[in-house]
């Protein structure tokens, strides 16, 4: 039989044009409000086009091309994401603060995962959804700790539905309690998981009021590096073997230049959508694969974990509230 050689090298476009225009169609409508989220927009489209297809094994290629090129780059870019500048915003009391949030949110998620009989993996995955960046924590995160597709659909369905409950409610509770604007700025930076959601519960008060809320957000965000780390030790530790992805290291790199390198730090906003896209694509490609009747399976204990944890951060903060003025 004589192979033919176009067919092997054209075989990887189905799936990558598939995935690029499911990102393409997320970001678009991601513009529409700031509470929608491209990364969950790609995973929720890619999920229902997936099941309704059936495993369309032409797209294997494409995707396997998508998660071996694009997760490492979104995961470098994210580096520009990563700023420093609110540690001079805010004392050091209430950096640490926040910081401490992050880490008992961390801990107390993956324990509460762990009781409720949640596997390993997805109990890092939402712990690290809920008390850092959401969407884009998982997606970093998952190739660390070598998750399996479903275990990263099933972190980010669960950590989505808390978010957009707190975009709901917060702007609710405001109306009751009558929160100051800086402490209202506050909560939702260092309670809501993904940056979107905290600039659609702040922009019900104002912008100024977002203004005060994203530094606190960025806070949370540049913890993910470091926990990044953390997470591979702990995976290497599982194989017997210390390992630090290099698109790690290549995002350390980044976040470096990008707070040192005079002007960078002026361009972050703008390039954050760019940053989002390769992700977008990735986590296509990831839902075109993953079966509806896995997550079904798996019920509602990942999605009761990461409102658990939503709660303990929301404690965390009330208690740091109550005892740094």
């Amino acid at each position: 039989m004589v192979n033919n050689p176009t067919s092997r090298t054209f075989s990887p476009l189905p799936g990558l044009g598939v995935a690029v225009v499911i990102a393409i169609i997320s970001t678009v409508f991601s513009f529409g409000h700031a509470a929608l989220d491209p990364l969950v927009l790609s995973m929720l489209i890619s999920i229902i086009l997936g099941n309704l297809l059936g495993p369309y094994e032409n797209f294997r290629p494409g995707i396997l091309l998508v998660q071996r090129i694009f997760i490492p780059l979104g995961i470098i870019l994210y580096g520009t994401q990563m700023d420093v500048r609110p540690l001079q915003t805010y004392g050091i009391d209430r950096v640490l603060h926040i910081l401490l949030m992050v880490l008992v949110g961390l801990l107390t998620i993956v324990w509460i995962g762990r009781k409720l009989g949640i596997s390993r993996k997805i109990c890092l995955l939402v712990s690290a959804g809920t008390a850092i960046c959401g969407a884009s924590a998982i997606m970093v995160l998952s190739p660390v700790i070598k998750a399996e597709r479903e275990d990263t659909s099933i972190s980010l369905l669960s950590i989505t539905v808390v978010g957009l409950s707190g975009v709901i409610l917060y702007p609710l509770m405001q109306e009751i309690a009558s929160l100051p604007k800086e402490l209202y700025a506050l909560f939702c930076g260092s309670t809501l998981n993904q940056l979107g959601q905290v600039k659609a519960a702040a922009s019900f008060i104002g912008r100024d009021v977002v203004d005060m809320a994203l530094p606190v957000k960025f806070l949370r965000i540049s913890t993910l590096l470091p926990i990044a780390v953390a997470y591979s030790l702990i995976a290497g530790r599982e194989d017997k073997k210390i390992y630090i992805p290099w698109f790690i290291v290549g995002s350390i790199v980044v976040a470096v230049l990008a707070n040192i390198v005079p002007g960078l730090h002026a361009h972050r906003e703008a390039i954050a959508p760019y940053v989002a896209f390769p992700f977008s694509i990735a986590i296509a490609g990831i839902g075109l694969f993953v079966d509806i009747e896995s997550i079904i399976d798996v019920g509602p204990k990942p999605l009761l974990a990461a409102f658990l944890g939503w709660i303990v951060l929301i404690a965390l903060f009330i208690l740091g509230v109550r005892f740094i003025r």
